[in-house]
């Protein structure tokens, strides 16, 4: 992960904990797994929330494609059992900073432990 991507995380999770908190159009945890899984989770929050920069990463193509990745890896870990794991299981937009939180921890550990 680059640094770049590593704020586009923070930023998308900014936004998301931002929609959460203003009571936003609801997403189900289904809905965003299916997203996630066929690859239009950004074009999904765009559609629905609006056009943020947050949910365009690092302005280019490349970047959107490697966070689309990251969280396809982390619905393939988690593979059901984000209630257990994450404590998320009504609200798609929690499950996404879920995932946001896992990407940033998978980052961390990877630069301790090389």
């Amino acid at each position: 992960m680059t640094d770049l991507r590593k704020i586009s995380i923070l930023g998308i999770m900014g936004r998301l904990n931002t929609l959460i908190d203003g009571e936003a159009v609801f997403l189900s945890p289904m809905d965003v797994k299916s997203c996630i899984a066929d690859g239009t989770i950004l074009d999904r929050l765009r559609s629905l929330y609006g056009d943020y920069p947050e949910f365009s990463p690092g302005l280019n193509k490349a970047e959107s494609i490697l966070l689309q990745q990251e969280w396809k890896a982390a619905l393939d870990i988690y593979s059901g059992r984000e209630a257990a794991k994450m404590g998320v299981s009504k609200n798609g937009l929690c499950l996404l900073v879920g995932y946001c939180i896992e990407m940033l921890m998978w980052r961390n550990l990877r630069e301790l432990t090389g």
